[in-house]
């Protein structure tokens, strides 16, 4: 391609890009202890400061695998 000739590529601009995400909401935790007979026991991990009605999402870990943040850092 010379000098003269224009790019046939078209750049995207800024508004070309996807829009960003907005902030999720910053939720507390709070965990309780599942104690299983044939298993072994579980945390299970949810907000506790959502508004009524809304659908959360739990999770849950194996009480071997967690740890105390505080004397991790």
């Amino acid at each position: 391609m010379s000098s003269n000739e224009s790019d046939p590529f078209e750049y995207p601009g800024c508004d070309d890009l996807e829009p960003q995400q907005p902030a999720l909401p910053d939720y507390t935790l709070e965990h309780a202890l599942v104690e299983h007979d044939h298993h072994p026991d579980e945390y299970a991990v949810t907000p506790i400061d959502t508004e009524p009605g809304v659908l959360t999402t739990w999770l849950t870990i194996d009480v071997a695998d967690a740890c105390d943040l505080t004397g991790w850092r």
